[in-house]
Order: structure tokens, then sequence, then C-alpha cells
């Protein structure tokens, strides 16, 4: 038998054990990173979580993290709250961290570790951001949990998108998120919603008026990259490298990466 099959085999064998055993809920301590010390579950997790964290988000929240502490942090796209923790650990106790994560699956795993780790100053929302309160249908084809599940894209064939392993979800957007008191002002935003980031953005244009946040995006398609720079660019905003030198580099180039949006200056 091939090894990668054996591999394979011995993986789910594991992942089994731990879901049945309840195994899967023990607390570990991340190892590395901004958040060491602070507690997630020990299933699902990977090595960015106890080893070696992603490094344009830790980068970019060391750079500023003078800045934005005792402030408030935006994190569109949770996921398990794997960065949401590194922020609480920028801003401290002083600051407060809102974030937003609307697979159920997630948002329960986000939850969990917002408690163990006792984060009075973290709520999380199990929404989708975006233009204006409504619904729509996740795309849950990757599996529970997966950090690919995603609103339609433009272009998407609509039968493809509903046929496959879909599930309704609430939308919010900042704005009235912020107008109902819900949220404060951020200074800091990490955008990562599977090329929702325009509809995300535009749900802000009011906060946009009145602040210049710094923001990390993660860019996934052309046509996200065109949305957000047709609504910040006009503000003030160019994309640098998130790691190194943090030079300007043209918005295009960041397709299928992340770019540092930094606040422009007054």
């Amino acid at each position: 038998m091939p090894q990668k099959s054996l591999s394979t085999i011995a993986k789910n064998a594991a992942r089994g054990i731990l879901l049945s055993s309840g195994a899967s809920e023990i607390p570990i301590k991340i190892k590395q990173g901004l958040a060491k010390g602070y507690r997630v579950t020990l299933y699902p997790c990977t090595a960015n979580w106890r080893l070696v964290p992603e490094a344009d988000v830790e980068t970019v929240l060391d750079q500023i993290k003078d800045e934005i502490r005792g402030k408030v942090c935006w994190d569109f796209g949770s996921h398990f709250g794997r960065y949401t923790l590194s922020m609480h650990a920028t801003v401290g106790e002083e600051g407060g961290v809102y974030s937003f994560e609307p697979n159920e699956y997630s948002f329960n795993k986000l939850q969990k570790h917002i408690k163990i780790n006792n984060l009075q100053n973290a709520k999380a929302f199990n929404v989708g951001l975006s233009e204006e309160p409504g619904v729509s249908q996740l795309w849950l084809g990757a599996g529970e949990g997966s950090t690919y599940s995603h609103l339609k894209y433009p272009g998407e064939d609509e039968e493809d998108f509903l046929a496959a392993d879909t599930v309704q979800i609430q939308l919010e957007s900042i704005d009235h998120l912020l107008a109902e008191g819900l949220i404060e002002p951020a200074s800091f935003i990490k955008v990562d919603v599977e090329g929702h980031g325009g509809a995300a953005l535009r749900g802000a244009k009011n906060f946009f008026k009145d602040h210049r946040p710094h923001l990390l995006v993660s860019f996934h398609s052309t046509e996200e990259v065109d949305e957000i720079r047709e609504l910040l660019e006009p503000l003030g905003y160019t994309t640098s490298e998130p790691i190194g030198d943090f030079r300007p580099t043209p918005w295009m180039d960041f397709l299928g990466k992340s770019a540092w949006l930094k606040a422009p200056e007054s």
C-alpha cells in the first residue's frame, strides 16, 4: 500500500478517536507568536496554531502594537479565532476585539477559544459581513470548519453554487452594528473573507468617513482587489508588503496574497 494512503488512514483514525473520545476539546497552549500562552482546543488544529503562525498577521500587528495598544480590532473571517487571540494579546485588557465568522462550526470553536481564555473584552458574531443586513448562502463544500467556506464568488455559476453543500447564514454590515452600539470603531482590521472583502468593507462606508484604521487584507480574486481599491484608494490607502521591507507594491500584485494597507497620515 502506498505510503500516502497509510498516512491518510492513520490521520483519519486519529481524528475519529479524538472526536469520539472528547479529547478534541482538551485545551493546549499556543507555543509561539503574539498569542503564546493562550489556549486552543486540541482538534482541529494545525502547526500554525501551536508552532509557527502566519507571518503577515503577526508581523503587521507587531509593527503597530504601540499604536493600537488599548484600542479596538476587527477580525473579518475569524475562523477558529487564532488571530483574534493575537489581536487580543496586542491590544491588551484595555482594548477590545470583535470577531465575525459565518460558518457555525467555526464560530462555535471561536466562541470556545474566547471562553477558555476568559477574554472579557472579545465578542464574536455568527454572521457574514456585507453591504447591508440580510441573508445569504454559504458554501461548505470543503467540509465542516473549512477555511474555504465562502459566499458566492462574482461570476460563479448560481446553479453549481446552490447545488453544492450550502447553508443559509445571516449577513450584517459594520455601519449597522456601529449604529446599534454593538461594536466600537476599530484601529486595525484583518480582512480574510474568501472574495467578499469588497462588500464587507462597503458595509463600513460611514465608518470610513471619520476613521482611517490599518488593514491587513487577503485578496482572493481580481474582483476583490478592484472593489477594495475603488473604495479605499481615494481615501489615501496604498498596498504594502506585510513582511520584509514593507515596500509599497501595486494592488494587483497581491492577488492570492495579503497586503498591508497602512493608515494614511492625517
